[in-house]
């Protein structure tokens, strides 16, 4: 049975469902578990890429919109 590789992907979901997305889960096979650590991992790196940039864009935003408002002052 692959009880180990089951419950670190459960670890890992818990994880990334508490906000860690930088927690990943080993993919020791190429069976349907280790598949699923496989899409885990991507999904949080895709994850973590996506809110990297939202950041970013959200930083942006904030700077342009203080730049107006001491231009309309």
């Amino acid at each position: 049975l692959a009880i180990r590789p089951v419950t670190a992907v459960r670890h890992g979901l818990g994880a990334m469902a508490a906000g860690d997305l930088t927690a990943r889960v080993e993919v020791s096979s190429g069976d349907e578990v280790g598949q699923m650590a496989g899409a885990l991992n991507q999904a949080a790196e895709s994850l973590r890429s996506t809110v990297a940039s939202t950041a970013g864009s959200a930083a942006a935003l904030a700077a342009a919109a203080e730049q107006l408002s001491g231009s309309s002052e």
